[in-house]
């Protein structure tokens, strides 16, 4: 019943409040969806950061090739769902126990890779050939890319 029902309603039974006293209740109705809208929105915003942060993102470099990019696609799916305005917890929810899943057997990765990671972007002067190494023995040269600065 909206709130244009409940004003017939009551003119069916000769008690019609003013205009006044109607444009008054409509705002408050629609302050009150605007701020529970807002507190949806925010505790959204919160849970879901919680339960991105709660993954073991950090080791996606550790699956083989297709399972990485499976879980980079997943992740990259929860963080569009979490910033989305358009609230689906059941679907946030299965995509983050599927990316639970992926990584559940993987091991961690090593802190020498992790920090390595962490500071890229880089120029190439500053790669070691540790780095590439690495990065190699990792599976993650195919997501290296050295491009030309200005072309």
């Amino acid at each position: 019943m909206g709130l244009d029902d409940g004003r017939a309603s009551l003119a069916a039974k000769g008690s019609v409040p003013s205009d006044q006293a109607v444009v008054a209740a409509r705002k408050k109705i629609d302050d009150t969806a605007s701020r529970i809208s807002e507190e949806v929105q925010e505790a959204w915003n919160s849970w879901t950061s919680e339960e991105i942060g709660s993954l073991p993102v950090s080791r996606i470099p550790m699956l083989d090739r297709e399972r990485q990019e499976e879980a980079l696609s997943v992740h990259e799916e929860l963080r569009r769902s979490a910033r989305s305005s358009s609230i689906n917890p059941a679907l946030f929810a299965a995509r983050r126990e599927r990316l639970r899943k992926l990584l559940e057997h993987a091991q961690e990765a090593p802190e020498q890779l992790l920090a390595l990671l962490s500071r890229l972007p880089l120029p190439l002067c500053d790669l070691t050939d540790e780095d590439i190494r690495l990065f190699r023995e990792h599976g993650l040269d195919r997501e290296i890319e050295v491009r030309r600065k200005g072309a």
